[in-house]
């Protein structure tokens, strides 16, 4: 599966966020990842497009290969086999569309319809009882007419269900009701979740009602949905307080000789910077061998685990962003629970000097965001915040506005547009003497700089941040005001 990520996340969006927001995605099936994104250039408006770019004008990009290595030893492991799922969940899309219609009518019905479905692939997956969405319209590709006429085991498509669950349909296709009863009759279970259907086809009809009597019918609510489907659990986990987790999603997959399970964090971080611990007891059914796998480092680890009553139990402690890989092979024999009385300390105490040295990654910065403007032999006007200039000015001389406003170029009609001389003036502060400073700036082909009335040349040493910017060295900047002048066409 392919997906999209890391879209509007921020400049500020750091390593940890990267995987969280990976890992989730993961242990949901995507094992291609398209990321958005990296930068041709970040000249004029492109530099306030966000997520920060996966390229040479971020300082950490050359570190990246940390998270893709990760995601690379992962998915390994992802796409391997098939994953195993006991439930299938029919999508119920088909009656969201029974109130497609004028919002004043429909609205409030189809929210309350998108909070239910919401609230039951949440109350499913953070209950850790994996499940497929079942779509009506593929189904009938997937277990087609002569497989229902059969005597082999129901499929859809590759995997076999033990359970089916109808949740809150209003209308079911006739093939949909067809396969139902098919999948009963070959001894797999229907549940119907919920609001019973009336319609077939999208016409009314008791066909699915009188379906139900010989099915399980549940109210929607999560520990009815939870205990209906007990006996399909594969595995549970627990913290320390000895609740479930819910903050946990995973995929467990099959192949050959072994199985591989993946569980990965779903919730952000309430605080990145203080990561809270959870020591968790992981029970799968079935006595296996189990192996950690570090995806980060490609590293094997012993785990802490024992057997009992049919189950592997696994002690794991983990902190807010890590996730977990195990290797379950078939154990030769029961291992019994080896406790220890020596605990893993929650904390280590280091000692620090009272100085340490620190250097800074780059120069410090100065931000030039408020100016005077001047247009041709106008009066200086008083100053402004630099992007509201610009479409001050923008919008008076008929140029299309910035930010937001901005349109797609190839919406833009080609007109021939007036010249207009502007010149931009900063006011700075230094209480020190400084050397080696710098001016960044786009354009600076165009432009004409001057300090404190004097000009000086814009032959560019190097680019800040992006080959666009231009960093052009400036005189010795003595204490006190300095007043440097920007003028450039428009």
């Amino acid at each position: 599966m392919l997906s999209e990520l890391y879209g509007v996340t921020g400049w500020e969006f750091d390593f940890r966020g990267h995987k969280l927001a990976g890992d989730w995605q993961a242990a949901l099936g995507v094992t291609v990842r398209v990321h958005h994104l990296t930068w041709t250039s970040m000249a004029g408006e492109a530099k306030r497009d966000y997520p920060a770019s996966i390229g040479y004008q971020s300082p950490w990009y050359k570190e990246y290969p940390l998270i893709e290595n990760y995601f690379s030893r992962l998915n390994t492991v992802l796409s391997r086999g098939k994953a195993v799922v006991k439930i299938g969940v029919i999508h119920p899309i088909e009656s969201y569309w029974l109130y497609w219609g004028n919002k004043e009518q429909t609205q409030g019905l189809r929210d309350e319809m998108d909070e239910r479905f919401k609230k039951l692939t949440e109350w499913l997956l953070f209950g850790l009882i994996d499940f497929d969405f079942i779509s009506e319209s593929l189904w009938k590709s997937q277990t087609p007419d002569d497989a229902l006429l059969s005597d082999e085991a129901f499929s859809v498509g590759k995997m076999k269900y033990e359970t089916i669950l109808v949740p809150n349909c209003l209308t079911l296709r006739s093939s949909t009701l067809e396969r139902l009863k098919v999948f009963q009759k070959k001894g797999g279970r229907v549940v119907f979740l919920g609001e019973l259907p009336r319609f077939i086809d999208a016409i009314p009809s008791d066909e699915a009602e009188v379906f139900s009597e010989s099915c399980e019918k549940i109210h929607f609510a999560k520990e009815n949905v939870l205990n209906v489907l007990q006996k399909e659990r594969l595995l549970d986990v627990h913290d320390q307080s000895g609740m479930r987790t819910a903050n946990l999603i995973y995929q467990l997959r099959e192949e050959k000789d072994r199985e591989w399970l993946f569980f990965a964090h779903c919730n952000a971080m309430p605080n990145p910077d203080l990561p809270k611990r959870e020591d968790l007891v992981i029970e799968i059914n079935g006595i296996y061998e189990p192996v950690r796998y570090d995806a980060m480092t490609g590293e094997c680890c012993e785990s802490v685990y024992f057997h009992k009553e049919g189950k592997t139990v696994i002690r794991q402690t983990v902190y807010d962003h890590d996730s977990l890989l195990y290797s379950l092979k078939p154990a030769a024999e029961e291992k019994e629970d080896e406790k220890t009385e020596a605990a893993e300390k929650e904390y280590e105490e280091l000692e620090l000097e009272s100085y340490l040295d620190a250097e800074l990654a780059e120069p410090n910065v100065l931000v030039l965001d408020l100016a005077e403007v001047k247009v041709e032999e106008e009066p200086w006007q008083k100053e402004e915040e630099i992007l509201r200039l610009d479409n001050k000015l923008r919008e008076r001389f008929g140029y299309p506005k910035r930010e937001e406003a901005f349109p797609q170029p190839w919406v833009m009609a080609e007109k021939d547009k007036e010249s207009h001389l502007i010149q931009l003036r900063f006011k700075i502060f230094s209480d020190i003497e400084a050397e080696k400073t710098a001016l960044a700036l786009e354009e600076v082909k165009n432009t004409r700089l001057f300090l404190n009335g004097e000009e000086i040349s814009t032959k560019a040493d190097g680019y800040y941040v992006d080959r666009s910017i231009a960093k052009v060295p400036l005189p010795r900047l003595h204490r006190g005001e300095k007043y440097p002048d920007h003028t450039g066409k428009i």
